[in-house]
Order: C-alpha cells, then structure tokens, then sequence
C-alpha cells in the first residue's frame, strides 16, 4: 500500500548547509586553476575529483536523510550547523597544498559522517519508527558507520595509504546508498521537497 507523502518546506538550515556546501566547491576549483605550462596535470585533476566526490558525497547522504525523516527539531538543527562547521574547516583546506592538511581532512570528514550516522541512530529509536523504516534505517547505519570508521581509518595512516582507503570509503558512502535505495521497496522519495532543494541550490549556485 503506497503512503500518501506530505510536502514539507525546504529549511532554512538546509539552505544554509547548500551555501555552504556551494562555497566549498568553489575552493575544490581552485585545484584547476594553477596551469603548468598552460595545462592541466593529471594530478591536479584527480585532487578536484577526489574533492568534488567527498563534498558531493557528504550533500548526498545528507540530502537522503532530510527528504526522508529531516525535521526542524533542535537536535536535527545543532547537528546541521556542526555540519555547516565542518564543511567551512574542509573547505577552507582544499588547495593545492592538501596534502599536509590530509590527516585533519578525514578527522573533518569522517566527523561529518558520524553526526550523520548518530541522526540515523535517533531515528531508529524513535517510538514513532514503525519496523518498516527500522529495517531501511539499519543499512544507512551500517553504510556511514562503515563509512565513518574507513575515513577515521585512513586519518591514522600514513597519507600514501591514507588516501586509498579515503577513496574506498568515500565510494562506499556514494554507491551504496543508490543500490540500497533501488532495492528498497517501502522508501519513498519526498519529491516535492527534493525538486525545491535542487532548485535553490541552482540558484544558489
């Protein structure tokens, strides 16, 4: 039986968490903009992906989580804002000189995935959490708690190894998700709202 999904409103501590997320983009750009000899090097490609796909990965799953149980408590607010934090300590270490600031990277950005992991944690034991959604919430709970602890992982190892594991758990976060949510058949996306979050982060944009 399909359940009928309310509209709720964009917030504005979602919109402040995609300007945010907007301004650190712009400082993975600045990877790509010192040419050597008029070109761009293959290494300076792979440091603006790689940090293209840790910020578009940490926007996703949290995107995932609000448009699902996102609602405008204390807790939920507190949590973006840690989150808004984190993202402006990231950000402003993107650069071509990231290496050094590696290990305080995956601090920042396994910190970003376990506030998501505890957001899960609450939802889970809320008493108005019917075993339906607990068994959809139990695979993003193993997701960024996997996720988190490969990133913290990867903090306390030396950056030539680091950086593969980053890697891995950044992927883990960003595919897994796709296919855990194309499997499950009682998710359902808020639509509305997630048209009225792309739209202003275009704008935004």
């Amino acid at each position: 039986m399909t359940t009928l999904i309310k509209h709720k409103r964009v917030e504005f501590s979602e919109l402040f968490y995609d300007l945010v997320f907007v301004f650190a983009i712009s400082k993975a750009t600045t990877l790509i903009d010192h040419l050597h000899n008029g070109i761009l090097t293959w290494n300076s490609f792979l440091d603006f992906f790689m940090a293209v796909l840790v910020l578009t990965d940490s926007w996703m799953i949290q995107t995932i989580y609000t448009n699902r149980y996102g609602k405008n408590s204390l807790f939920n607010m507190v949590i973006m804002f840690i989150k808004m934090g984190l993202l402006l300590f990231i950000a402003n270490m993107i650069g071509p000189d990231w290496q050094q600031y590696f290990h305080y990277l995956c601090w920042a950005v396994g910190t970003l995935t376990f506030t998501l992991f505890l957001q899960y944690l609450v939802e889970f034991f809320r008493k108005s959490t019917d075993n339906v959604e607990r068994e959809s919430i139990k695979g993003f709970l193993w997701i960024t708690g996997l996720g988190s602890l490969g990133v913290y992982l990867a903090a306390l190892l030396p950056i030539y190894v680091g950086v593969s594991v980053l890697f891995a758990s950044i992927l883990l976060t960003f595919i897994i998700p796709i296919i855990l949510l194309s499997k499950d058949k009682h998710y359902q996306v808020n639509l509305p709202h997630l048209i009225e979050r792309i739209s202003l982060l275009v704008i935004i944009t």
